[in-house]
């Protein structure tokens, strides 16, 4: 939350450049001494600095932003066998299940949600 409070202050206060940085922390744990930047994410973090360490990494990942490329990654679909071969299959499709829960929102907003 910290990365994400100082980017959304930063684009209300119409900050045009922002300097996010990391520290020795975010680096694998046994990464080549000096620490280059291309050693992020090569891999594990120490243990004890891990939660710290994504947490500076996510804000890291976040700085850029170029308007001119799509927002997002393309579709990606998952594979789903593992639960199917369990016996588990959806009951209700994506589309009917977004409204549902959109229709609760809704009427959680009103006061008339059930559980």
């Amino acid at each position: 939350m910290i990365e994400a409070n100082l980017i959304h202050a930063a684009h209300q206060h119409g900050v045009q450049n922002l300097l996010f940085l990391g520290s020795s922390c975010i680096y694998p744990q046994l990464a080549a001494q000096p620490m280059a930047e291309e050693a992020l994410l090569t891999g594990p973090l120490e243990p004890t600095n891990e939660p710290y360490a994504i947490a500076k990494i996510a804000g890291i990942k976040l700085l850029v932003f170029d308007p001119s490329r799509p927002d997002g990654t393309p579709r990606k679909l998952l594979d789903v066998s593992r639960l199917k071969a369990l016996g588990w299959e959806a009951r209700i499709g994506l589309e009917a299940g977004l409204r549902d829960a959109y229709a609760w929102y809704q009427a959680s907003l009103a006061g008339n949600a059930g559980p």
